[in-house]
């Protein structure tokens, strides 16, 4: 087995396992069974996987610039039904979110909880008709701001709600959420 027969297998293998590169630092002229004496020099990189597998009508937002545009603390006129909850749980989605290095994927026209737990959400809304796939990191920002901007006392609890709108066609709300 020569060297376009091994550089199909690579291919082959490269696409059926996660992204790698390989990096080769010998010539690969001798047969394929021979290749075990050139282990040590032959080293394969793991690239850290951005997202799960999308098609070529999605889209993957790429925040090279910051498109933000406007926030609105509770309460909502447009949305009566959504409540505040504790800034500590918003908190704790954030910082979730900030560890996340996969997208968060939403559909078109469509909302998406990013963040759920102790009756507290963070929901991406899209309002185009693309589904699309945004970094989890970049959206925790949004929810940042919101907890930033939207946070206040009753007593000794802290409360927030917020939704942050993005130019490019979705937003990110901040709300109580019983089956959290």
């Amino acid at each position: 087995m020569y060297l376009p027969k091994l550089v199909s297998l690579i291919i082959q293998n490269l696409l059926l396992a996660p992204p790698f590169l390989l990096v080769i630092n010998t010539t690969l002229a001798a047969p394929f069974e021979h290749i075990d004496s050139h282990r040590e020099e032959v080293e394969v990189y793991q690239f850290r996987s951005e997202s799960a597998a999308f098609n070529s009508t999605d889209v993957v937002i790429a925040r090279d610039k910051q498109t933000k545009s406007d926030l609105a603390c509770y309460p909502f006129s447009g949305q009566p039904t959504w409540k505040p909850v504790e800034a500590r749980y918003i908190r704790d989605g954030i910082s979730y979110l900030q560890k996340v290095t996969a997208l968060c994927w939403v559909e078109g026209n469509k909302c998406s909880r990013i963040s759920c737990s102790y009756k507290s959400a963070i929901s991406l809304c899209n309002v185009t008709p693309v589904r699309k796939g945004l970094s989890c990191s970049n959206m925790a920002s949004y929810a940042q701001d919101i907890l930033n901007k939207c946070t206040y006392d009753v007593g000794i609890m802290r409360f927030v709600g917020g939704q942050a709108w993005d130019t490019e066609g979705y937003n990110i709300n901040v709300y109580r959420d019983t089956s959290c």
